[in-house]
């Protein structure tokens, strides 16, 4: 399995937070890949909707960061995007373990 995390926008947006950062179960400790396994089961990230808390149009609002989580496994990938701000709790839990354990690149 391989999972994908980049993050775009904000203000302002940082070179390292642009970045894709990736884990592949196949190139990390054993129980980081049962973990990250875990972590998107626990999410049901193949149930969740591409698009997760569209942001309301206002004028004078600050750019949010987004998120796109991509996880490709057993030949199929499924993507979620979702703002920074509305990440459901499930998710959050994924995306700091990406954060803690992933290649940037």
């Amino acid at each position: 399995m391989r999972v994908t995390l980049k993050t775009d926008g904000g203000m302002p947006p940082a070179p390292d937070v642009l970045a894709s950062i990736a884990l592949d179960t196949e190139r990390i400790a054993p129980h980081l890949s049962v973990r990250l396994q875990e972590l998107v089961r626990a999410a049901a990230f193949f149930h969740l909707p591409g698009v997760l808390g569209r942001r309301k149009k206002r004028a004078r609002t600050l750019p949010s960061r987004t998120h796109t989580i991509t996880v490709e496994k057993d030949g199929h990938a499924h993507q979620v995007v979702t703002m920074e701000t509305k990440v459901p709790t499930a998710l959050q839990a994924l995306v700091a373990f990406i954060e803690a354990h992933g290649t940037r690149g």
